[in-house]
């Protein structure tokens, strides 16, 4: 059984401590996100570019 990933990824970060992640035009203008506005992400641990802005913190 594939083991998932806890909540905050802190595993996951500590393995890949220079991961960036950029991100979408169409999660920006579905939100119309700003520079400086915090989110959260998800993503597939084994697809890291199928990353998405899931929820935005005003």
């Amino acid at each position: 059984m594939r083991e998932s990933m806890d909540s905050t990824g802190e595993e996951f970060f500590k393995k890949h401590p220079d991961l960036e992640f950029v991100i979408q035009e169409r999660d920006i203008a579905r939100l119309s996100l700003e520079e400086g506005d915090l989110v959260d992400i998800a993503f597939y641990e084994r697809n890291i570019e199928s990353q998405r802005v899931i929820w935005v913190h005003h």
